[in-house]
């Protein structure tokens, strides 16, 4: 049997907000948001330490603050938004989790 994620509906309109501060960050940002985040000396699955350092606004400029959004935002839509994040982590270009293999390694 082939896993299947559960459907939870999002109950914030933050959320939608917050998506994509972290896609454009993983994404037009990447390299960036990925400096950033290896001068800071954080790990990049290390969710909530990233958005409490604002290293998602300092990549993301013009975007609103992600770690007010998060904190408006119901537990079952904070997950969600984790999970999004690991799962968007693991497209990052090949050529770019390469270069910061450092931050990408698992403690």
């Amino acid at each position: 049997m082939a896993y299947e994620q559960a459907a939870i509906a999002v109950q914030s309109a933050e959320f939608s907000k917050l998506k994509n501060i972290v896609e454009r960050a993983l994404s037009a940002d990447a390299e960036k948001f990925l400096g950033a985040v290896q001068s800071k000396g954080e790990l990049i699955r290390h969710f909530e330490e990233i958005l409490n350092a604002g290293l998602f606004n300092k990549a993301v400029s013009g975007a609103d603050s992600a770690k007010d959004l998060y904190g408006k935002m119901p537990a079952s839509d904070q997950g969600q938004l984790r999970e999004f994040y690991l799962t968007r982590l693991e497209q990052v270009d090949t050529a770019l989790r390469h270069k910061y293999k450092k931050i990408y390694r698992y403690t």
